[in-house]
């Protein structure tokens, strides 16, 4: 009789177990996927992959300017509510801040593969840009270690470095002729000049040709630079699941 027993038992204790693992495994997936969900972090831009750090630097620099651009189209928007609110698109405030971001990082990148084309820079990546300011902020200590003049910061944080150097490039560009865009003709010149009133001195007078043409040519690579920068930030191609960014986005603010 008792080896019956144990015969009947032993079946419902293996499905038990088999229950139980099915259960097990089932939950450790869940578990797994669920974190997968809470943690992950995907973004390309043209191939290269974007960090956490790099995407949040990026955001913080573009999120007072498009805070106010969302508080332009709701003007009664609180600051609790800002990132949460729908606005004209449908959009939340998040999802436009992500998208903000994500043009921004297109743009940068532009701007350091130009740079690294023309051998401005040797690395184009963020962790490059990194690396340049460390040395850049030791050059600095040692000076200010020495009793050196140090002109402009004697530290350098990563967005006023970033903010140095996309302008530091933008000047050595504009500043050769032999680059795309910036040798102009004299008709282009005098073309520019005319389509309105140039002021210079004290008394702002009318300048003529010759007093405002450093200021006209100045000007017209400035624009073409910047047209130059945004074609290519426009065919960059940014990789990743904007809904799951969003979110990561609205999980920093």
């Amino acid at each position: 009789m008792k080896k019956s027993k144990k015969r009947r038992l032993l079946p419902v204790i293996l499905l038990v177990v088999l229950i139980g693992a099915v259960c097990g495994g089932i939950w450790a997936v869940h578990s797994r996927n669920a974190a997968r969900s809470e943690s992950a972090f995907s973004l390309t831009i043209s191939g290269v992959s974007i960090s956490e750090e790099e995407y949040l630097q990026c955001m913080k620099s573009v999120r007072y300017d498009t805070k106010m651009e969302l508080k332009g189209q709701k003007p009664d928007v609180t600051e609790d509510t800002v990132w949460t609110e729908t606005y004209e698109d449908g959009q939340t405030g998040y999802e436009i801040l992500t998208e903000c971001t994500v043009e921004q990082l297109k743009y940068i990148h532009a701007v350091y593969d130009i740079a690294k084309e023309k051998g401005y820079i040797q690395d184009a990546t963020f962790e490059g840009m990194k690396q340049r300011m460390e040395q850049e902020n030791a050059q600095r200590s040692e000076k200010v270690t020495r009793g050196e003049a140090v002109y402009g910061l004697k530290e350098y944080t990563l967005d006023l470095y970033q903010e140095y150097e996309l302008s530091m490039i933008e000047e050595k560009y504009i500043l050769d002729e032999a680059n795309e865009g910036m040798g102009l003709t004299e008709e282009e010149i005098e073309a520019y000049y005319n389509t309105r009133d140039w002021i210079v001195g004290e008394d702002a007078r009318k300048a003529d040709l010759s007093e405002a043409r450093a200021a006209v040519i100045d000007e017209m690579r400035r624009n073409r630079y910047q047209e130059l920068t945004e074609q290519k930030a426009e065919v960059a191609e940014a990789d990743g699941d904007m809904d799951q960014l969003s979110q990561f986005t609205l999980k920093q603010l």
